[in-house]
């Protein structure tokens, strides 16, 4: 391996407040790690920003100066500084990002909303800055916001409800905690795990997840409930009718 010249010291060392910010973000943020060339794109931008940030300390330091002995801004100083500026820099953004409060604020706009509703500012245009969620995926951002029972709809047909205890950040890979976890049969009944603590189920396993609403959300009457019970009873039967003649004939196919 080649040494590290002292040009490329250099710039990693002006790049560390940058890098100590991402690392901060991509450790306690769900966001998947980008390339490379992407991880130092962002460090700059960060060292940008910290950078800025601590011309404006200085600056405020050094006119406190005339009236308080603080000492003297040194390269080492600058460092400290920048570094601590870093700290705070990342742990704000990892704040908006796992709260997702900066892109609903953005989305609603509530002031300016408020502005136009009152009179002699209705000609102002609707705007709506994005429509997207800090979340890394839907996946995520949906297990964020409901905190609600779910059922986990497995590929080979089988049905386990419980609380999502912990869940994987991407769909691909990972796994739940289900606490309470109890099987749901193809005939209406349900299968309580009595002895069961938790259960871990891995993500690769399940093709489909609903999230249960609360009992007093549920406005329908018990007939409603019971008649589309038997509905998603008769369906289920039905689709593993058609998948098993479908595996039949798929079987027969000479080969």
């Amino acid at each position: 391996m080649e040494p590290i010249s002292k040009d490329m010291m250099g710039l990693l060392y002006g790049l560390l407040p940058g890098f100590v910010a991402a690392w901060i973000f991509y450790g306690l943020t769900a966001h998947p790690k980008p390339s490379p060339f992407e991880r130092v794109v962002q460090a700059l931008i960060f060292t940008v920003v910290i950078h800025a940030i601590n011309i404006l300390v200085c600056g405020v330091l050094t006119y406190s100066g005339r009236y308080l002995r603080l000492g003297i801004w040194t390269d080492d100083t600058a460092l400290v500084s920048s570094l601590i500026i870093a700290v705070i820099s990342g742990m704000v953004v990892v704040r908006f990002a796992n709260s997702n409060r900066l892109h609903e604020w953005l989305a609603t706009w509530g002031w300016y909303e408020r502005l136009r509703e009152k009179k002699g500012f209705g000609w102002l245009p609707e705007w709506q800055w994005t429509s997207r969620t800090s979340y890394p995926s839907e996946w995520y951002s949906a297990f964020t916001r409901e905190k609600r029972k779910v059922v986990l709809h497995f590929k080979n047909g089988r049905r386990l409800s419980g609380w999502p205890e912990e869940w994987p950040d991407q769909p691909e890979r990972g796994h739940f905690v289900i606490d309470n976890a109890e099987w749901l049969l193809d005939n209406g009944e349900v299968a309580q795990l009595l002895r069961v603590e938790k259960i871990l189920i891995p993500a690769d396993e399940v093709e489909m997840v609903e999230f249960l609403r609360w009992p007093e959300e549920i406005t329908a009457a018990p007939e409603d409930l019971v008649r589309v019970q038997e509905l998603l009873v008769q369906s289920q039967q039905k689709g593993q009718a058609n998948g098993s003649q479908v595996s039949t004939k798929a079987d027969n196919v000479p080969r």
